[in-house]
């Protein structure tokens, strides 16, 4: 049984700065439904407050303690070890990425703005040196030698938001997963990830909604992300396509949000 729906936001709620056909409708029938929803959103390059600002500018009621983003999950997995000698390099859009970690309070260094001589000397003054990437257009060759500097003294690799593609449908482009390709060939060390499709990015958010894992329906357009996040996590999932002949593991396929409607009156409202 369905208690709460969680939405991803690119390319299901909104494309770009346009809102997507039936999101403000549906979101507004959960609210008079009283039925309990959130947002999951792989973005490193956007908080959760500017999220929320978006989305009131689209007519989309969605608090900031509403959106988790994959940058949620890593904060929660950097409060449970132990850091006090430990140095986080972080490399992402504009420095977003980083400016969230540094302000957890943790030992970090920006790998896009540093140089890498400073950075392979700052390194060695720590016991445990750990990677974090996500995605940047700006990523180049410059990045993987600053990498290749410090290889011998890195301990892990940590990814954020590991997608292979973003956009617009119809304008799809290669996201994170390259370059997480290009670091895990430079340092020799399978990444760990954080994010869509990691099921525990769903176990966060159905925490935090007071619902168990399974009574969660997750609504997405990427197989991949979205899709994926939903059965490793054992929640319901609903796929929304235009392609009525992909194989999915969703539970439903839907060709727009306007059936998706249907779906929630049919198995929440019968609950609440």
């Amino acid at each position: 049984m369905i208690k709460a729906i969680v939405f991803d936001l690119d390319g299901t709620i909104w494309e770009e700065n346009n809102i997507v056909h039936g999101a403000v409708e549906l979101i507004n029938q959960l609210n008079s439904n009283g039925i309990p929803y959130a947002f999951l959103t792989n973005t490193t390059s956007h908080t959760p407050r500017y999220l929320s600002s978006k989305a009131k500018a689209l007519g989309i009621q969605a608090y900031e303690d509403q959106i988790f983003t994959a940058v949620s999950h890593l904060e929660l997995a950097i409060e449970k070890i132990d850091t006090d000698d430990t140095l986080f390099v972080v490399t992402g859009e504009d420095s977003v990425l980083f400016q969230q970690i540094a302000a957890t309070g943790v030992s970090a260094i920006d790998l896009d703005t540093s140089k890498g001589e400073q950075l392979a000397e700052f390194s060695q003054h720590f016991s445990k040196v750990i990677l974090i990437s996500s995605f940047n257009r700006n990523f180049s060759y410059k990045h993987i030698s600053k990498i290749f500097s410090i290889r011998n003294t890195l301990n892990e690799y940590w990814v954020v938001g590991n997608d292979r593609c973003y956009g617009a449908k119809g304008k799809k482009l290669i996201a994170a997963s390259w370059i997480t390709a290009a670091i895990e060939e430079v340092v020799s060390l399978n990444h760990k990830p954080f994010g869509k499709p990691n099921g525990e990015t769903v176990k966060i958010v159905a925490e935090s909604l007071g619902v168990k894992v399974e009574e969660v329906l997750l609504v997405g357009d990427s197989e991949y992300s979205d899709i994926g996040a939903a059965s490793n996590a054992g929640a319901l999932s609903c796929l929304v396509s235009s392609n009525s002949s992909i194989e999915t593991k969703a539970t439903y396929v839907v060709e727009s949000l306007d059936k998706v409607v249907q779906i929630i009156l049919d198995k929440v409202v019968q609950i609440i």
